[in-house]
Order: structure tokens, then sequence, then C-alpha cells
């Protein structure tokens, strides 16, 4: 039920490697650390400087130095560097590529990979942070066996959050929220609201939008405006109608309005990003 529009389609090259590593990544405060988006990978950061809030799902929390951030695989994730800025570095790997000839290795690492073992978005522990930490000194030296400890560092990180910082459980009700995601999908252009939905699919509306956020991550109403803005998209790379009617088109309710949804959520104007559509096709040809 995650939205293609909140996907990172960027592949990632590890190499050979088991871990890929950005270390030391500053944002000076009030900026932006990355969109909300969602991957198959597994993401810690180790903040070293600084706080960040970040939203893991359907939480928001803050980080300060000394945090780890945990993002599990297809959990919706952003973050803003708050009053003192934030230096972090990046830990990420493939839970499924860990897998072994060990069943139960196996069934944990596929109960991780589909999200059925959720980990707390945040935490506070010094081996996690020591073995991040690892990892990154083993990438500095270079020595023959290095992947071999680099994979047991991964095993040792994930064992421990396995441990101590699952989350808890969450009952599953994807069945009739698929058919409201199904409804707005259809409907989207016209004027939804949490009110409207939750009383069309017999919910309480408090419940209705609690449930919700619970399963996809997003509120009812940021759900929908990234479906108009996903449907926006395909038709500025279409580029057959102009500005205002694609934003009426879509749902919103007027071409301003529009624009500013637009950019802060794909960081450029809808204008800069039908010119880039436009740009990519030429060179296609």
């Amino acid at each position: 039920m995650h939205l293609d529009a909140l996907k990172e389609l960027t592949p990632v090259l590890y190499g050979g490697r088991t871990v890929i590593i950005y270390e030391n990544q500053r944002f000076p405060p009030g900026r932006l650390c990355f969109v909300l988006h969602w991957h198959d990978r597994m993401e810690l950061l180790l903040l070293h400087k600084g706080s960040i809030r970040v939203q893991v799902g359907e939480e928001t929390v803050v980080a300060a130095a000394g945090d780890v951030v945990v993002i599990g695989p297809t959990r919706p994730h952003t973050a803003v560097a708050l009053e003192s800025g934030a230096t972090y570095s990046v830990y990420m790997f493939d839970v499924a590529a860990l897998r072994s000839e060990n069943p139960k290795i196996c069934e944990t690492l596929d109960a991780i990979a589909a999200a059925r073992k959720r980990f707390r978005p945040i935490v506070t522990d010094r081996a996690i942070a020591r073995a991040c930490r690892e990892l990154s000194a083993l990438r500095k030296r270079r020595q023959p066996g290095d992947e071999l400890t680099e994979t047991g560092l991964v095993y040792l990180l994930l064992g421990r959050l396995c441990a101590a910082h699952l989350a808890e459980d969450q009952p599953v009700e994807t069945g009739r929220f698929s058919e409201v995601t199904d409804y707005i999908a259809a409907h989207y252009a016209e004027p939804l609201t949490t009110a409207s939905l939750s009383a069309r699919f017999g919910y309480v509306e408090a419940y209705f939008s609690r449930r919700f956020k619970a399963l996809l991550g997003l509120p009812p109403m940021t759900y929908l405006r990234v479906v108009r803005l996903e449907a926006a998209c395909e038709r500025l790379r279409r580029g057959e109608e102009p500005l205002h009617r694609v934003a009426l088109s879509c749902g919103f309710s007027d071409q301003n309005y529009f624009s500013r949804c637009f950019k802060r959520h794909y960081g450029m104007t809808p204008t800069e990003y039908a010119a880039a559509q436009r740009a990519a096709d030429e060179r296609d040809d």
C-alpha cells in the first residue's frame, strides 16, 4: 500500500561490500535532511552533533548526539535539522542479502525485510553506536578479511536490535484500508476530506485517522496530497495541459497552492519538473 511517488528509485550499488556508509553528513539549522521517501534496505543514522526531528512511519521523534535512528525496510521517513544543526553518518545495507542456510536466521531476516519485525525509531545503545563506529573504522583501513568482519558487525547490529529494541506489534488491518486507498486512487480529484472518507467506510473519524497513519505512515490528507502530486507528474510529463488545468484536474484548489506543494515534495517547481522531463526526452531521442 505504499505510494510509488514516495519510493526511492535510485539503485544502491554495494560494490561487493555489505554496507554503504556516508560519513559526517552536515546540515545547518532548519535544513531538510531528506524528503519523505521509503526503500527496501535497512538504514541507520548515527548522530554525532546537534539534533534532528525525524519521522519514521507513524512516529515523529527527536534524535540527539549519541542516538541512532533506525529505519527499517519499507518505512516512510523524513528528517529536518533542528536549532543547532546536525551531523550524522549513514549506514545502509540490504537485509535480504544477509540470508544464510540457517533457517532461523532466514526467518528473522525475512521478518525484518517484510516489516513484520519493526524497531523503535531511535535507540540510545552504546553497543549499536560502537558497532557503527567500528564499521566506519573498518572502511578506512581496508585490510584483508574486512568483508567478513563487516558482515559480522551487521549481524551484531541486527541481533542487538532484535534483542532489545523491537517496537510493539500493531494489529494488521490492511484489508479494509486497501479499499480506502483504492477509492482515493480513483477519486483523488474530488474534494475528499478525512470526515467524508471515514464516514464512507464506516469509521469514527478519529479512529480512522489514527489507524490510517499507523498502517501507511502518513495522515489521510497527506496521503491524498501525494496521490494528487503523483497524478500531476504524469500530466506534466505529457506536457499537453497548461499548469492551472493540471492543478485543478488533480484536485488542487488553485495553481499557487499546487506549485507550493509540488516544490515542497519534489524540490523543484512544476515548470522546472516539466522542463527537466522534456530535456530528458530529447536526450533519449
